[in-house]
């Protein structure tokens, strides 16, 4: 194999080679010369993402925990009782969860969040609705016309023309942020 230096480079050449299984993929890397160096970018890479995905889920559980204390009790005319929500929580109960803001600022605390922070947030949940719309516009577009040529897969079109992908490159961009 050749000599790629990151991880991204060399995966790339093997996605380029037309191998898209991952744990194909995971076997031709191991195979690598420079397999420790792969490796060691790996765990760094897995030990950011790991964090992340930690600090993301201690503020979901603390928001939900807000939502749970913020729930009254209602008993129906029927005598049975349940849990209602009243459509406020205290701030106060999620001042310390960590909220993703933007990519040059990183994670904050609630507490410390200004109301731009949260205009950044809101900016940033509005493009991933927008650009997710028009992804599945654009499936729901390729799959009327896969169709209407009664082709079986996306390969049975051929030369055929279809409509073009949306401008969404930064989607996957907005979706790091969108899971914070």
């Amino acid at each position: 194999m050749g000599s790629s230096n990151t991880l991204d480079e060399a995966i790339m050449a093997l996605v380029k080679k037309g191998i898209f299984d991952a744990p194909t993929l995971v076997q031709r890397l191991t195979k690598r010369d420079d397999w420790p160096a792969i490796v060691t970018q790996m765990a760094e890479e897995l030990a950011t993402t790991r964090a992340q995905d930690l600090i993301r889920a201690y503020r979901r559980d603390m928001e939900r925990e807000a939502a749970k204390k913020s729930a009254v009790t209602v008993t129906e005319s029927s005598g049975r009782t349940r849990q209602m929500k009243t459509g406020k929580i205290k701030a106060s109960d999620i001042a310390k969860a960590p909220v993703f803001i933007s990519k040059e600022i990183g994670f904050k605390a609630y507490a410390d969040c200004t109301a731009a922070d949260f205009r950044t947030r809101a900016a940033m949940y509005e493009k991933i609705a927008g650009k997710a719309t028009s992804r599945a516009a654009w499936c729901y577009s390729v799959a009327d016309v896969m169709e209407a040529q009664n082709a079986a897969t996306f390969k049975a079109l051929g030369t055929h023309e279809i409509p073009a992908l949306p401008d969404d490159d930064t989607l996957d961009e907005v979706m790091e942020g969108a899971a914070a």
